[in-house]
């Protein structure tokens, strides 16, 4: 279940850093329209059952670090849960507009629910609408990329763990290689991050496509990253 969120911004530039500024609004979103859901979210520790990913049509690139992003946002959110998408949608529109750090509001200008996409294959092909993080086990601050050696164990281990986590599958089955692949250091929390963009090719029984389609893939992916869409 996907919808996309037009926002209006106050500030044509914004810090590549930005994705804490969508988390922050995805959060208000969650805790205006419900204080259960937000608890549900926030209060306890869980692993979250959503995606996003951020464009911004009107990108002129860059100055002095800083992106020169235009006057619009497109908030593009995915979840396999209802509620979290109602919730999302109800709390941004109540919300009207939201500040953050004092330099930059979001206004709500539209949504679009987009056409529920049911996963019926054995094998799918994704491109990355946000990208992938995959970080070595044992170690969170470590990410990889697939000339890693470890890589495809760490991938595979966070598919495992939400396989588990959504699903009650232990010990899913499943084959994951890039066919298309570009490394890409972003900043996040003020940490530089390798992450992967490209397009994937997955086999693995329909049930889990979905579910990877619906919350995406890798960790951290409910602050940006891991978002895929079908080819």
């Amino acid at each position: 279940m996907r919808v996309s969120i037009e926002l209006e911004l106050s500030n044509n530039e914004f810090e590549h850093d930005y994705r804490r500024a969508f988390m922050s609004l995805i959060k208000a979103a969650f805790q205006r329209e419900s204080d259960i859901l937000y608890k549900r979210m926030y209060e306890t520790k869980t692993d979250k059952p959503f995606t996003f990913s951020v464009f911004f049509p009107e990108l002129k690139g860059e100055q002095n670090k800083i992106l020169l992003v235009g006057k619009k946002a497109i908030l593009n959110f995915s979840t396999n849960d209802p509620e979290i998408l109602i919730g999302l949608y109800n709390g941004i529109y109540k919300l009207k507009d939201y500040t953050y750090k004092t330099n930059q509001t979001f206004k709500f200008l539209s949504a679009d629910l987009k056409l529920l996409k049911t996963i019926k294959y054995k094998t799918k092909i994704f491109k990355t609408l946000s990208p992938i993080l995959v970080n070595k086990k044992g170690d969170n601050l470590k990410f990889l990329c697939p000339k890693d050696a470890v890589f495809q164990e760490a991938l595979n281990f966070s598919v495992k763990e939400v396989c588990s986590h959504f699903l009650n599958i232990v010990n899913p089955e499943f084959d994951i290689k890039f066919i298309k692949h570009q490394k890409m250091v972003i900043t996040h929390f003020n940490q530089y991050m390798t992450t992967n963009k490209g397009i994937i090719e997955i086999a693995a029984n329909p049930e889990i496509l979905q579910l990877l389609y619906d919350v995406g893939i890798g960790v951290r992916r409910s602050q940006g990253f891991g978002m895929l869409e079908i080819i």
